[in-house]
């Protein structure tokens, strides 16, 4: 995780498309590798994180920033409740730090959290509430909008 994070870090957006396409599967598999809340929570804190972040900040092609953003958003329909948790805390992150860049696909995200409101998991059901109210926050619009 570290030498891929270093990689999207200083070729500032130079590695090959193909490169970068490849490496989406092997970094949203991470987000699957335990079911125990702890270790993956320290693991994602400590590598999946920055590695992720720095994927997002040097992906120049919008297409691809796209892609990556929609593997993730996948991992939202996984039985796991601590993979959905790692994808909420990601994608808040994600607008935290990219702000206008990865606003752009909140019409994407907010369907996909929306379903997470009807989730069995009363942690992912409120780590979901407080993702949609940080996005009216931001936005200055109702989530119900994007999901007319």
């Amino acid at each position: 995780m570290e030498n891929i994070k270093l990689n999207f870090k200083y070729s500032k957006g130079k590695l090959l498309v193909e490169t970068q396409e490849e490496l989406f599967d092997p970094i949203i598999e991470q987000y699957k590798l335990s079911q125990d809340k702890e270790k993956m929570e320290q693991y994602y804190n400590n590598s999946i994180k920055d590695c992720v972040l720095e994927m997002f900040k040097n992906i120049q092609s919008d297409d691809l920033f796209k892609e990556l953003n929609d593997e993730l958003l996948n991992l939202i329909r996984e039985d796991s409740y601590v993979t959905k948790l790692l994808v909420l805390k990601t994608i808040t992150v994600s607008l935290e730090t990219l702000k206008e860049r990865y606003l752009t696909q909140i019409g994407d995200i907010i369907p996909y959290v929306s379903e997470l409101l009807e989730d069995s998991n009363t942690e992912v059901k409120k780590c979901s509430v407080d993702l949609l109210q940080y996005i009216e926050k931001l936005t200055g619009e109702s989530y119900q909008t994007y999901l007319e």
